[in-house]
């Protein structure tokens, strides 16, 4: 009797777990890999050029793991209209443009993982998807699109320094001419 029911809770666990393997989507994965630039310093303290490299590997793989990454990764390969994401995502995205890129963006964090090994200075970009020339195409994209994204943030900066340096030149122009005029 007690062989019959242990023989049928095997039977159906093992049915089970095969009706959930032949149906459950095919998922391809690609990686790549990015070097994070180090600091050298000799006849520096080591301990501190290894805390500060470190610090920048936490920083590039934080970088990378940012919605901003995301998005950015999302409009430079249009990933919010293309059919083949859309298997993905399984359902068209549906707003406005900016709403389809966070979206998008969402979706696209949930099928990458990004990470680092101790003591490594490479970062592992691994992206999961039901095509395979889709993963390979946005783990390619990553490094390109956060590097984009890097540039921009340094132009941006650049751009306000710039701005505020001219407002000063134009204000000490300013007080010169009036100091010139009372003289």
């Amino acid at each position: 009797r007690h062989r019959k029911l242990i023989l049928s809770i095997i039977a159906v666990i093992t049915l089970s777990a095969l009706a959930w393997q032949m149906t459950r989507p095919t998922l391809y994965s690609a990686t790549a890999s990015v070097q994070v630039e180090l600091i050298d310093a000799v006849g520096v303290n080591q301990a501190d050029v290894a805390a500060k490299n470190s610090q920048r590997i936490a920083n590039e793989v934080k970088l990378h793991r940012s919605r901003a990454s995301a998005e950015r990764v999302v409009r430079d390969l249009e990933l919010y209209d293309r059919g083949d994401f859309k298997k993905d995502t399984g359902k068209n995205l549906i707003g406005g443009k900016k709403q389809k890129v966070r979206d998008a963006a969402s979706k696209l964090m949930g099928m990458v993982q990004i990470t680092s090994q101790e003591g490594s200075d490479l970062i592992e970009i691994e992206v999961e998807s039901r095509t395979p020339e889709m993963a390979a195409l946005i783990a390619n994209q990553y490094p390109l699109s956060v590097q984009a994204l890097r540039v921009k943030k340094a132009e941006e900066r650049s751009q306000e320094l710039l701005a505020s340096l001219v407002k000063k030149q134009e204000e000490t122009a300013l007080k010169a001419e009036q100091t010139a005029r009372a003289v």
